[in-house]
This record gives structure tokens, sequence and C-alpha cells, in this order.
């Protein structure tokens, strides 16, 4: 108490004291202010901070709490918070805080996955990782229902929200070299990759889905044809070997690639999830369609070399194939035959004028009279080889004006073309005829026959009439040439003379000549100075 309040009376101290408690010092405003800030911060920052995500991985490797970074598009978008096992100790629990923007991304369809450094047979990827670490790639799905629990895909997807293109379904009888990352390839460009493939509910296809980068797509129309580049592709046929490659990378892993006939037209842009049928290779992908008329053929000798699927040309144009080989046995007369059915294309022909029969794609009966029409021009089935490397066969269909017609007959409603022999079987069954008629002379009686001739000759030659013959003309040929030794020394000088004495006439004839066609007066007046 102060000197001042001794000296007042009680009553008015006590109504000091309590005014003087009463009243707000300023020393308290300062933690008071700290106090509603720290508040005001946290609130803000719960407020502020964004969503906490539980990602299951099956590895995690180089996964680190409180370090390692959550990126989209190499931006930071979180870190992780933990690291930790899950119960049965099979799986990785990743929790991750996100900033406040990402919220809208935590739907159904939102992909996590750990990116480390990969090096696969198309690509190297994650190379960045080296220097910044492993960080866990998002890619972000639209739409959906929220979510904030999500399984960590174990390698980072084929594909990303922000890659753009097309999807087109292929459907093959069997996968082939079609893997997931398999690449599209247009004109030696990647321009897309296969995505997934799945066999159909029947089992008896399957369903390859693709991705087409933009804006390659551009290049797919409704008339487009898909085919397999499985690497290496060897191919025997009648013609030989033929070997096809793309790029080394469909060598490693095999590819699709694609292209538009010139006789289909480009038509209009396919569109996305459009379906298309893949070929093995580009020459059946490239193939007319045409409709085809079932023949048959009948050999008598070897069809080796003929194989299912073995052209059918006409005059080294294909119109055909084969489609089966049988073999027949005659119990009757044990013979034995090999009928070889055929499916041609009668649309490959262009027919130019009339015919007196009717038109080619006309009915069965309609195709054995244009048949017969054709067989009673010389039309014959020939089988010829195609490779001597291979030995493979074909049907060779030709006009061999020179054979006699022949009636054309059917086998179950199914026209039967007449065939000729090889032509190795044409010279087997000519020597063979030859020897035959060999076979059958009499040769003893020929070679007794021969030995008789041949002995009269000899004694004909040794005789003494040929050996007087052989004198006599001996003879005449000494004569003869004492005559022409006479005739050089008497006769020759004698001729070689009167020639000189014509040649000297002629000399002055010829002056006569030139002198009266200078002077022709010269016949009446005479030689001027002649007088």
């Amino acid at each position: 108490m102060s000197d001042s309040q001794k000296d007042m009376p009680e009553e008015e101290i006590a109504s000091v004291d309590v005014s003087q408690r009463a009243g707000f010092s300023i020393f308290w405003v300062i933690p008071l202010v700290a106090l509603m800030v720290g508040v005001w911060m946290t609130g803000k920052a719960y407020i502020d901070q964004g969503p906490l995500v539980t990602i299951e991985f099956k590895n995690a490797a180089g996964v680190i709490a409180k370090k390692t970074r959550v990126r989209m598009h190499d931006v930071e978008i979180g870190v992780v918070e933990s690291v930790v096992l899950s119960d049965d100790l099979e799986r990785v629990i990743v929790k991750a805080r996100l900033t406040k923007e990402s919220k809208k991304m935590m739907v159904e369809g939102t992909q996590f996955w750990v990116e480390v450094p990969r090096v696969t047979a198309t690509e190297v990827k994650g190379l960045q990782t080296i220097l910044s670490g492993v960080f866990i790639g998002i890619d972000p799905a639209k739409g959906g229902r929220e979510r904030y629990e999500f399984i960590g895909l174990d390698n980072p997807p084929f594909l990303v929200s922000k890659d753009k293109g097309r999807f087109f379904i292929l459907h093959a009888d069997s996968r082939g070299s079609a893997n997931k990352g398999s690449p599209i390839i247009y004109r030696g460009i990647d321009v897309g990759q296969v995505v997934s493939y799945e066999m159909n509910d029947e089992g008896s296809s399957v369903n390859i889905k693709i991705f087409i980068k933009k804006p390659f797509y551009h290049h797919i129309n409704l008339n487009t044809r898909f085919w397999e580049v499985s690497g290496i592709n060897l191919k025997l046929s009648a013609e030989g070997f033929e070997v096809n490659t793309e790029s080394i990378v469909s060598i490693l892993i095999g590819g699709i690639t694609f292209g538009t006939p010139d006789y289909l037209g480009k038509g209009e842009v396919a569109p996305d999830n459009h379906e298309f049928k893949m070929f093995l290779d580009q020459e059946l992908a490239f193939k007319r369609t045409y409709r085809k008329r079932q023949m048959l053929l009948y050999f008598d000798g070897s069809v080796r070399g003929l194989k299912v699927g073995a052209p059918v040309e006409f005059r080294g144009i294909n119109i055909g194939e084969v489609v089966d080989l049988r073999l027949q046995f005659n119990a009757e007369d044990f013979s034995l035959r090999i009928p070889v059915t055929i499916d041609i294309e009668p649309d490959r022909l262009e027919m130019i004028g009339e015919m007196d029969a009717v038109a080619v794609q006309g009915n069965a009966r309609e195709v054995k009279d244009n048949m017969q029409w054709l067989v009673d021009n010389g039309m014959r089935a020939q089988l010829k080889t195609g490779s001597l490397l291979t030995g493979a066969q074909f049907v060779d269909l030709d006009m061999y004006p020179n054979l006699p017609a022949i009636p054309v007959t059917t086998e179950n409603g199914v026209v039967i073309i007449p065939t000729i022999p090889t032509a190795i079987d044409a010279i087997v069954t000519g020597v063979t005829t030859v020897l035959d008629k060999i076979a059958a002379m009499p040769l003893e009686q020929i070679g007794h026959d021969l030995g008789g001739t041949i002995k009269r000759v000899r004694e004909l030659v040794e005789g003494e009439e040929i050996e007087s013959a052989i004198h006599s003309l001996n003879l005449a040929l000494k004569e003869t040439e004492a005559f022409t030794k006479s005739m050089n020394t008497t006769i020759t000088p004698q001729v070689d003379a009167t020639l000189r004495e014509l040649k000297n006439a002629s000399r002055s004839i010829k002056a006569m000549a030139d002198y009266l066609e200078r002077h022709p007066e010269a016949l009446i007046k005479g030689k001027a100075g002649g007088r």
C-alpha cells in the first residue's frame, strides 16, 4: 500500500483497489493475437490440405515416407506420408497427401504406379528417376464416383489421358505375335500400339484392341486392311521361297501394319472403336474377293508336289486354288486315279464379244455348257512345276486347239475338267510305247535275216567280178588323165592365141565405132585426110 493510501479512509481505499483490478492490461493482447493467428492458420491449413489417398502396390521399391513425391506430367502434386506392409505381408500400403487441387482427380478409374527406369523392346522409360529418384505417377480419370483407395499398377499404363487418338478392334483367328505394347507400323513409322487382347465368347477368334495416335488415325478408312508383321515372314509356294521383313522391333516382338488396296479406293475415315479383320500377311489382306466355282480334275499319274492351297493358273494368271486331293482305287480293274478339287473364280475371266453358250456367271447347267464350249476349243488341265528348287506343282489351264473335242461330264453337280499328262509323263509314256513296240518285233528273225544279208554282201565284195571291175576302172582313170595332159600341151596354146586375136579385133571395132559416132559423114565421104 502506498503512503497516500495510508492517509485515506478505508472506504476510499477499497473502492480504489477494485477499480484497478477491473482494468484490462495491454500485455494480454499479444498472446491473444498469436493464439488467434495460430488457430486461423491451423484451420486454414486443414481446410486447404488435399486428400489423403491409400494406394496398394505389389512392390514399392524405392518409395520412402516424407521423401517420395507424387507427380503428374512432371509436376509435383503430393508427397508420401507413410509406407507400411499389409496385414498379410503380401502388399505395400502407401499413404500420400495430395494437393487440394488434386481432389477432383480422386475418382474411380484413376491410376497410380511407381515410376522407375525401364528398358523394353520398343523404348526406354523413366530415365529421369536416375537423378530425381523414384516417384509415384498418376493418370487421372474423368468423371466417376469419388474414391480415395486405389490398387496401384505393376507397370506404367500403355496410354495416359493426355494421349489423343482412336481405338479400333481387330478380329483375328489367333493372337499371333501381337502382345500388349506391340507397335502399329504405317509406312515404317510407329503410329500406335496394341492395348489389349482377349478371346471372344465363342472361343473362335481373338479380339485385339489397338490405339492409333492423332493424326495418324486419319489414314484408317472403312476399306483399310490390317495384317501381321511377325518379324521375318518366310513363305514357301509354287514360285519358291519368299522372305518379307519389317523393322527390327517387329522382328523382336512382332507388330501390326495396315494399308488400303488401290482397287477399293479410300472411303470415309473409320470412327472410334470400328472393327476390322486382321490377315496373316499383305498378300491375303490385299487379295481381291471373287465368287468361287468348284471344279473337279482327275489325274492318273503322280501329283507329288501338289498341295492344298496350290494356285490354279490360266496362262500365268491366278484364277483359283486347290482345295482337296484324294486317292481312289478301283477294285474292278485295279486302277488308281487322283481326284483334285479346285475352286476357280470365273469373274477373273473378262468376256469380250459373244459366245454360243450362255454367260459364265450362270447356274450349274450354264457353267457346264460354257465349259463344254471351252473344252471343244481345246481347254485342258495339266500339272506343272512352279519351282525346281522346291518341286512344288500347280494346276495350269490352257488351250490346246489340236486336241479332239470330248464331252464334259459332272459328278454330284460338279463339272469335271479333262486333263492331259504332264510333259514328263508324256515322255515316259512315249518311251514306254516305243519299248513295247520294240519288244513286240521279231528281233530273232530280223537278226537272222540281217546276218544272211551281210554274208551275201561280203561274198559279192570278195568275188572275182568286183576285182575285174575295179581293174577296168583304174585303166579308165589313167586314160582320162593322159587325155587331159594332151589337151593342156596342144589345144590350150592355140586357144590362147585365138583369144588374143579376138581381143585385138574387138579393140579395132570399138575404135571404128567411136570414130563413126563422132563423124557419121565418113560413111559417105570417107575418112578425112585419107585421099
